[in-house]
């Protein structure tokens, strides 16, 4: 395997009101399909060779949007169990209890440790790699693809922003090597939100050619490093600690309004617009 294509299905219908859904079996919301269906242009121009997709309804539906009604079953790719929070209000939660549970280090009562689920998403990949093909799509779960992230590439989850609703993540292997080739990438460009995101995390979609300079092309322990939190935003990698938002493709902070510019949105982003090298 090359590349591997990670998406996250789009909005379900308790993404929409921020409850927690671990696996129950949720279906998309109407703007989560409509979400699937815009990306759907971008994930066909990689052309993926094998499709693999999580037996929950939302994914296995996102597939479908997506071009892909074969999309062989896969349940390692099931979201991360979380117990008795499963149906509850991310607002209603502790903040300290959730935040370790988005860093890997609380497991509510009766979920699924990080290192369990860690384990099983890797055998999910451990797997497609066994068949041999250049370009694996998985249609997953925000939880799966940061585990994946950390599991592959040694992100840990606390330092990479949650994964937004029908966003392309992309992960390259070169001798025996994952890096990180792209990150919460939309139709428009690069996304650094998402519904779980904490309230301090400003929303921002950099339009293709900000998202070619800003995404992270570096592996494991350097984009680590690089992590910073810039003036309110959701820590990004850059790759250069020095970088300032601005100059990594970040619109300025509208003063007045309090909260970063909108860029327009572009249309049917090409692959090559951002950035992502020839397999």
């Amino acid at each position: 395997m090359k590349r591997l294509l990670l998406v996250r299905h789009g909005e379900s219908v308790w993404n929409a009101t921020r409850r927690l859904q671990g696996q129950a079996d949720i279906p998309l919301s109407e703007r989560g399909q409509d979400q699937v269906r815009a990306l759907a242009p971008l994930v066909a121009r990689l052309a993926p060779d094998l499709v693999l997709t999580s037996d929950l309804q939302r994914a296995r539906r996102s597939a479908t949007l997506l071009g892909h009604p074969e999309a062989r079953l896969q349940p390692l790719l099931r979201e991360i169990s979380v117990g008795d929070w499963t149906g509850e209000s991310i607002d209603a939660l502790d903040p300290g209890l959730y935040q370790g549970w988005r860093e890997g280090s609380h497991v509510p009562e009766g979920g699924e440790s990080w290192a369990a689920f860690s384990a099983r998403t890797g055998r999910a990949v451990d797997e497609a790699q066994a068949e041999g093909q250049a370009t694996v799509l998985m249609v997953c779960h925000g939880g799966v693809i940061r585990a994946l992230l950390d599991r592959l590439a040694g992100l840990a989850p606390r330092h990479i922003l949650p994964v937004g609703p029908a966003r392309l993540t992309v992960l390259g292997f070169r001798n025996g090597l994952a890096r990180l080739e792209a990150l919460n990438v939309t139709p428009g460009g690069l996304s650094l939100d998402a519904p779980d995101s904490t309230p301090t995390a400003w929303p921002c979609v950099l339009q293709p050619a900000q998202a070619r300079r800003s995404l992270i092309s570096c592996c494991s322990t350097r984009i680590a490093r690089a992590s910073r939190s810039a003036a309110g935003v959701s820590t990004f990698a850059t790759g250069d600690p020095s970088m300032q938002p601005e100059q990594a493709g970040i619109p300025p902070r509208d003063a007045s309004a309090g909260q970063r510019l909108q860029p327009p949105r572009a249309a049917n982003t090409h692959p090559a617009e951002l950035g992502l090298p020839g397999v």
